[in-house]
């Protein structure tokens, strides 16, 4: 797939999935408690799918809805109708894996586990491990999947894992937990704990359904519990989705304005702003480390070298993330290099196009998607793999760029904003409309207008008309005296969203243009008198609302290239 450059900034505020993480993690507590319990505003993305679909092969009474937006427990708990050996291919739902190992040693009967190849490739053995030292049997012969689990009802009430490890693992033990018949205390080891946020979020659910969670410094306690999910349990906003437009945003000097996002929510990655607000040339990622891909696009427009640390857990992932975030910057000219699991990127660079190997992973082909729509494009080798997370990611970006901001042509008559405007609108593939041909269209031609009803009138629809051609994806050829009208106030504050070309001209060009055509006079002087004066009183105000100012004497091939040279939607951060 090919990723054009958004040429303006956009005009909407983005819907979010809801989390998958959240979902993942509601989804077992309500099968395990085996009460009834519908889960609303999900979002159908594959990891949610395969945690789903892998319940109901261990005899979980996960069912959607017709609309695909819920997901309902009918308070049966478990099927026990069979308990004969059963396979769940995870493919490369490395939060499905993890947890349903766990699940599975606490359900009857067999179950084996699977992926992908690159899901058989990535670690589980720490967790088999912790499994095992609980009491439950697992054949796992590589330290990754497959594994076969053997349900089983005694288990330990104490485990130590490594805080290092994974946080899945951590959050796959504590989910089980208050089924096991003496609850269950995580004991960590030294050393910092990795990706803590997900473990918060995890005890955040846990809480939810009535689990007393007990933590300390060095371990998390969960008493064993009767699981009271809600009735009807609310996925909240995906503030990992929101990573994209968090970084968008800000490049393009804007404020992030999320719909459906909880700013008190545990998921870590709500911090993402506070992050990119610090000035701070060494960036700790270790809280947030599905943004990695993320920040380093948006270290790639900062002139500073940037640090990123807190990556240890990414060679694990879909892809070896930090080896795929040097190839992708590579891809389009942005010094990059990897020094132990941290990257450290140069900014400021000039981009250039380049091709993106995807890997199979959402989060690099979401975080390519940026880089191109910001710098000079790009292409993905792969984009089917961002519904891992949100099924609609390029509908959402289809919304962004169909809501991109007209470019408004001013300047004096003559001036070419109507030749210049159409090249512009070809050039780009926008639409094109000029405000003067408008108002023919509804009132006649101009002159008559002005003659019978007067310039005042003129001017109070002439406004109205410009207001009604201002639609997106649109090139507009305002009317040389927009700014002497009502509209201009409105341009001048920034109320009407858009970016203003002037077009400037010699007045000995504009009068020659002028000479033959059927425009009235303002003044009632000689063309040249009369020009000379408008300049004088409309120039400094279309200077005033200008983004991007064309110098006389220009071909229209050279006012277009110019256009199109500056229309960068984003900035270069200092």
């Amino acid at each position: 797939m090919r990723i054009e450059p958004l040429l303006t900034l956009d005009s909407g505020r983005p819907r979010l999935p809801s989390s998958k993480s959240h979902a993942n993690r509601a989804l077992v507590l309500a099968a395990l408690s085996g009460r009834p319990c519908t889960l609303t505003c999900v979002t159908p993305a594959d990891d949610v799918c395969l945690m789903a679909s892998g319940l109901q092969i261990l005899g979980f009474s996960a069912q959607w809805n017709d609309a695909g937006d819920e997901i309902r427990f009918d308070g049966s708990g478990r099927q026990t109708g069979s308990s004969a050996d059963r396979t769940i291919d995870c493919e490369l739902a490395g939060t499905t894996l993890r947890f349903l190992s766990a699940v599975a040693a606490t359900v009857p009967g067999q179950t084996t586990l699977t992926g992908n190849a690159r899901m058989r490739e990535r670690p589980i053995g720490a967790l088999v491990d912790a499994l095992r030292a609980l009491g439950a049997e697992i054949c796992c012969d590589t330290g990754s999947a497959p594994l076969t689990v053997a349900g089983q009802q005694h288990f330990a009430s104490k485990v130590e894992i490594d805080p290092g490890t994974s946080s899945q693992f951590i959050s796959a033990l504590l989910l089980i937990a208050p089924v096991l018949p003496n609850g269950l205390e995580v004991v960590f080891g030294s050393g910092p704990r990795v990706s803590s946020s997900y473990i918060d979020l995890t005890i955040r659910c846990l809480r939810d359904c009535g689990v007393e969670v007990q933590q300390s410094t060095n371990s998390v306690r969960v008493p064993p519990t009767e699981l009271v999910p809600p009735d009807s349990w609310p996925i909240e906003g995906d503030w990992s989705a929101a990573g994209f437009h968090v970084v968008k945003a800000d490049l393009q000097g804007e404020v992030f304005e999320p719909i459906g996002l909880d700013p008190a929510s545990a998921q870590g990655d709500r911090r993402l702003p506070e992050l990119l607000s610090t000035g701070s040339t060494t960036l700790d990622l270790s809280d947030l480390p599905d943004q990695a891909m993320n920040v380093a696009v948006w270290c790639a427009f900062h002139e500073k070298t940037t640090r990123l640390t807190g990556l240890s857990t990414l060679r694990g992932k879909e892809s070896d993330r930090i080896r795929a975030t040097v190839a992708m910057l590579t891809a389009v000219g942005v010094p990059v290099r990897s020094e132990g699991d941290d990257l450290v990127i140069e900014g400021g660079h000039p981009l250039r196009f380049g091709r993106i190997e995807t890997e199979g992973d959402h989060r690099l082909a979401i975080a390519g998607t940026l880089l191109g729509l910001l710098g000079e494009g790009v292409e993905l080798s792969d984009s089917n793999c961002v519904s891992k997370s949100d099924p609609n990611f390029f509908g959402t970006v289809q919304a962004i760029r169909s809501s991109q901001r007209p470019i408004l042509l001013g300047g004096l008559r003559g001036a070419g904003k109507t030749t210049t405007g159409r090249a512009l609108a070809g050039a780009i593939g926008w639409s094109f409309v000029d405000t003067d041909e408008a108002f023919e269209a509804e009132h006649g031609p101009i002159p008559e207008f002005v003659e019978s009803r007067g310039w005042p009138e003129f001017r109070r629809l002439e406004a109205k008309i410009t207001e009604n051609c201002l639609r997106p994806c649109t090139v507009v050829a305002l009317g040389g005296g927009v700014v002497e009208g009502p509209f201009f106030d409105r341009l001048r504050t920034a109320e009407v969203p858009s970016v203003v070309v002037f077009l400037e001209e010699h007045l000995d060009t504009l009068a020659e243009r002028i000479r033959g055509s059927d425009r009235p006079s303002l003044t009632g002087r000689p063309i040249t008198e009369e020009l000379s004066e408008l300049e004088q009183r409309r120039r400094p105000r279309f200077e005033s609302i200008a983004q991007i100012v064309c110098q006389a004497g220009q071909s229209v091939e050279a006012r277009v290239e110019q256009i199109r040279s500056r229309l960068t939607p984003r900035r270069v951060l200092r």
